[in-house]
């Protein structure tokens, strides 16, 4: 499972770099960038699996809460680098 998420985490992150400028953007533009995200049929299919991981973390399924840990910190650290 966890390669799994790391393929999915390393697709999405490629993604995101491709349609996100480096600078910040006003939120709704950033919005309208990850609406269109979603609709994308090459990430689309994998934002599912993400809805389910995140449905389970909330749940508390004791294998994803290694998961949750992570994936806060990982987006504290996108907070603490913005500019």
């Amino acid at each position: 499972m966890r390669a799994s998420l790391a393929h999915l985490s390393e697709q999405l992150a490629a993604r995101l770099d491709d349609i996100l400028p480096p600078a910040r953007l006003a939120p709704g533009v950033l919005l309208k960038k990850l609406l269109a995200l979603t609709a994308d049929p090459a990430i689309a299919p994998s934002l599912l699996v993400w809805a389910d991981v995140s449905a389970r973390v909330v749940s508390g399924r004791t294998a994803f809460r290694g998961f949750a840990r992570a994936a806060g910190q990982s987006v504290a650290s996108l907070d603490n680098n913005a500019p």
